[in-house]
């Protein structure tokens, strides 16, 4: 999940059902500390998946499948309150 509701963008994974890791959590570097160090962490699988994905359907079919898994929510104030516990703990 990217969070970005000011200045800073925070980066979270889900770990299992209701568990969350924040990644990263910065005004610039969060491309590169958060989206891009994960990507590069599972590339073997994503390297797999995308082939397999690309003898089947094509590139710009694959950039779409990937566009339409995209998913933009409302988080409420308990949920914003829980990603704050999980940043701050982070960064103690």
């Amino acid at each position: 999940m990217i969070h970005a509701p000011a200045n800073y963008v925070g980066v979270y994974l889900q770990k299992g059902k209701g568990k969350w890791e924040c990644i990263s959590y910065h005004d610039s570097c969060w491309r590169s500390d958060g989206v891009g160090r994960f990507l590069f962490e599972v590339r073997d699988d994503l390297s797999f998946h995308f082939m397999a994905l690309y003898k089947v359907m094509g590139t710009m079919d694959i950039v779409e499948k990937i566009t339409d898994a995209i998913c933009v929510v409302t988080l409420t104030e308990e949920q914003l309150a829980e990603f704050a516990k999980i940043r701050a703990n982070k960064y103690k």
